[in-house]
């Protein structure tokens, strides 16, 4: 039996759209979130449960819908009630929208309102033919980039019909330029760029790529266009697609007066990522240094002193970056706190480290008087091309990786990457911002080092510490563990890379040297250069053998001999935070007293 659909429509607007709205269920079948369509559409009762909005007679089939909706998206028609408390016709889209609540799997509805189906159908087909036979006059191309598939289409409009000149997945198109050798070095780099653009930009879209990239024989292509959201979410960058013939790229940029942060100064991200890029592409005999540096708990000193302080802060460092680096590298602000400094300038790494220890105490010196009681740091993390990494996404990559270490590490430090130590490092607990419970579980880890040594105290042979000592040192990023003993402090073993060790460190015995020796029996320096002046010959000997951060540990216990555990990194700077000053003292306690059970009896 037919029934009369129009009844339900009492017809107050004069043009209503077809889209009614869309809302996400939670437990329940409250509505926990909706897009203001769908609020302006239901008025007051968007406060009750969806069950409760909908017609009686329909209610059962609601109910059966929604329970089956974990098998899959359910389509139905129904009636809903509306802000004026009369009922509309309906078809609903409904599916599981991936995210729980209190363990609920939440649930997507999107509502047309079928009164304006037909309507809205006809009004969009005549838009269609007109927009076609618009886009049949123009002379350009046009982009389509979709987030959910991750595809790219270039067409072009003739006679009211698509022409599709290039369509593939962006991940194999990037697969493609890689494996390829007919690629240049540019063309690789103008696609890396294309693909940050496309994943980490902003609204706008405008830059020149090389048609080659996508099988075009037309010179360079010029896209200019912006992002199309959908639910909030980015749903497709669109763009015209100009050919410009085989004029090449003359203007980069970076160049152009659209490429700085209008807050600092510096440039832009997108400026200073395609400035990077053509470093690497004309690096010559120095090295392309590339390091992010991020103030330290910016949002506590937001919170403390307000944000016209917090941007004043931004701008010292901007300011101490300038002054420090000058004409031998460039600056870019990658959004917020976070900035980006790339040289190929300079030489080496101490030269790079000079540099940066001088912006790190300038920028405390500068925001002193600002914040009272508070001091300003920053940390940072350095890689380098092409000795670390061959292509822009994995300098970054790494760079982060190293400040994210720094971060970890207790703040305030810059690190340098280095393949043997920070390979392995997890990056899949790099989330690109620094978590308390990604700092426990670093802490965790490097305890986890201490306890197996601990553990073989009980049970372990001579060759079980020294594997356990092996692992304590990958945690640490320590090169070498030595232990020694007796009187003269002989050697015994060690355990790690490098030269072998000196054969005693009677040094230590020396009045000179005690007295560098804390309370504990400690004695440690992040760098050697710091005791060459008061203690010259043992100086000497650290540098002979390549050490540059040291930590001694003396321990002596009731009727053994005394014990030292040495602790070298060798030809690289290395700045041990409390945690890792704590844990490597007891680790040195456990390994001194292990080695008197086991070896002492045997020499005795």
């Amino acid at each position: 039996m037919a029934v009369n659909i129009t009844k339900y429509y009492s017809g107050e607007d004069a043009n209503p759209s077809i889209y009614r709205g869309r809302m996400t269920l939670k437990k329940g079948y409250t509505i926990v979130d909706a897009d203001e369509s769908c609020y302006l559409f239901l008025g007051v009762n968007s406060a009750l449960p969806f069950t409760a909005l909908v017609h009686p007679e329909d209610v059962d089939s609601i109910r059966e819908a929604l329970e089956l909706v974990k098998e899959g998206e359910q389509h139905l028609i129904f009636r809903l009630v509306c802000k004026d408390d009369s009922y509309r016709y309906m078809y609903a889209r409904m599916k599981q929208s991936g995210k729980k609540l209190e363990e609920f799997e939440t649930i997507d509805v999107e509502l047309l309102d079928i009164m304006r189906i037909y309507d809205k159908f006809d009004a969009n087909h005549i838009r269609m033919i007109k927009y076609r036979r618009l886009m049949s006059l123009s002379d350009k191309m046009y982009f389509e980039y979709s987030y959910q598939d991750d595809s790219i289409t270039i067409y072009e409009y003739v006679n009211n019909r698509s022409i599709i000149h290039f369509s593939s997945r962006l991940e194999l198109l990037q697969a493609k330029v890689l494996e390829e050798d007919r690629y240049s070095f540019r063309q690789r780099a103008e696609l890396e760029a294309l693909c940050e653009h496309l994943k980490n930009y902003s609204e706008n879209f405008d830059m020149e790529v090389d048609s080659e990239l996508f099988g075009l024989s037309a010179g360079y292509l010029h896209f200019q266009g912006g992002i199309l959201h959908r639910y909030n979410t980015k749903w497709m960058m669109v763009a015209t697609v100009t050919a410009m013939g085989d004029a090449a790229k003359e203007e980069k940029y970076y160049t152009t007066t659209h490429a700085f942060d209008s807050a600092t100064g510096v440039y832009n991200k997108r400026a200073i990522h395609e400035l990077t890029i053509d470093l690497m592409a004309n690096a010559g005999e120095l090295p392309v240094y590339f390091c992010i540096i991020d103030i330290d708990d910016f949002k506590s000193l937001n919170d403390t002193f307000g944000h016209m302080a917090g941007d004043e802060v931004i701008v010292s460092l901007t300011e101490v970056l300038k002054n420090v680096i000058g004409a031998r590298g460039y600056i870019g602000r990658f959004g917020g706190d976070e900035f980006v400094l790339v040289t190929d300038q300079i030489a080496t790494d101490e030269e790079f480290i000079n540099a940066l220890k001088t912006v790190r105490k300038d920028v405390a010196w500068m925001n002193a008087a600002r914040l009272k009681n508070t001091e300003v740091t920053v940390s940072v993390g350095i890689a380098k091309y092409p000795q670390d990494a061959g292509d822009y996404d994995s300098l970054f990559k790494l760079a982060d990786k190293c400040l994210y270490l720094a971060k970890a590490k207790g703040k305030n430090r810059y690190i340098i990457y280095c393949e043997e130590v920070h390979k392995n490092f997890d990056m899949a607990a790099i989330s690109g911002k620094l978590s308390s419970e990604n700092t426990q579980d670093i802490y965790v880890g490097t305890g986890r080092a201490v306890a197996a040594i601990l553990g073989d105290m009980r049970n372990g042979s001579s060759e079980e510490l020294k594997e356990s000592i092996r692992n304590l040192l990958a945690s640490y990023g320590v090169d070498r563990a030595a232990v020694y003993a007796g009187e003269d402090y002989d050697l015994k073993f060690y355990v790690g890379n490098g030269t072998a060790p000196m054969e005693s460190l009677a040094y230590i015995k020396q009045p000179y040297l005690a007295e560098f020796f804390d309370e504990d029996g400690m004695f440690m320096r992040n760098k050697i250069l710091s005791i060459r002046e008061n203690a010259p010959q043992f100086y000497e000997l650290l540098e002979r053998q390549g050490t540059e951060g040291f930590m001694i540990v003396k321990a002596q216990f009731a009727g053994s001999l005394p014990v030292a555990v040495v602790f070298d990194v060798f030809q690289r700077y290395r700045k041990w935070s409390m945690v890792e000053k704590s844990m490597l003292y007891i680790a040195a306690q456990i390994i001194a007293r292990r080695y008197l059970e086991l070896e002492a009896p045997a020499e005795s």
